[in-house]
């Protein structure tokens, strides 16, 4: 994923990269790892010092809304430890956490249809394919602003829509917070050659076998 697609995690994050995390600790950074977290069947992440048996001493919490009280004990959690590079979402939050640089990223924009695979797998949708499309609402007059998603079909044809540029998130919901009907929805599919326009930037629809659609 592009690096202009990302934005170091600081804004969502107690410590969005492993040297913030060593200096709360006051440990050096070589000791600091990146772990997801569970404690009474609840998620969370966290950077935990490793000693030199590899096993985890201590610990902080990554994000503000965590699930870990003040008084919790590290025997108290099982954690997992996490040496690849992983997508995950937390707080409806869309994140990325780059191991060899140890750094929680928050994706700003979805940039290809396999990070769209990626956020359907966590969402517990086995994606089959996936286009790239500007949807609007049936029967509104006049031209609204442009909503693209990619629209991930499982392997019973069902659809999911996942939205292109993470701050239309909230248009692709209702006023509970419920996904809109897809029935009062029309889809217009791009194909490569065509442009996503947003903020005064074009951004052209690129196919690969390999990747499928993403943007450039």
């Amino acid at each position: 994923m592009k690096k202009e697609f990302l934005k170091v995690a600081s804004d969502i994050c107690i410590a969005a990269t492993a040297e913030k995390a060593a200096e709360l600790m006051s440990c050096p950074v070589d000791e600091i790892a990146f772990a997801r977290a569970i404690n009474n069947q609840k998620i969370g992440f966290c950077w935990v010092k490793i000693g030199a048996d590899k096993k985890p001493l201590s610990y902080q919490p990554s994000f503000e809304n965590n699930i870990f009280e003040e008084d919790c004990k590290i025997s108290k959690l099982r954690l997992r430890t996490i040496s690849k590079d992983t997508y995950f979402v937390k707080d409806g939050n869309f994140c990325y956490y780059n191991q060899q640089e140890k750094v929680i990223f928050k994706v700003d924009v979805i940039s290809s249809g396999r990070v769209a695979t990626e956020r359907a797998l966590l969402a517990g949708i086995a994606a089959q394919t996936v286009s790239l499309a500007n949807i609007k609402k049936k029967g509104v007059v006049g031209k609204p602003s442009p909503l693209y998603v990619w629209v991930v079909r499982d392997t019973l044809g069902r659809s999911s829509l996942f939205p292109v540029f993470a701050e239309d998130a909230h248009r692709l919901v209702d006023d509970s917070g419920n996904p809109l009907p897809k029935n009062i929805l029309e889809a217009h599919y791009l194909e490569q050659g065509q442009s996503v326009r947003k903020h005064g930037e074009l951004y052209p629809v690129m196919l690969d076998p390999v990747k499928g659609f993403y943007l450039t």
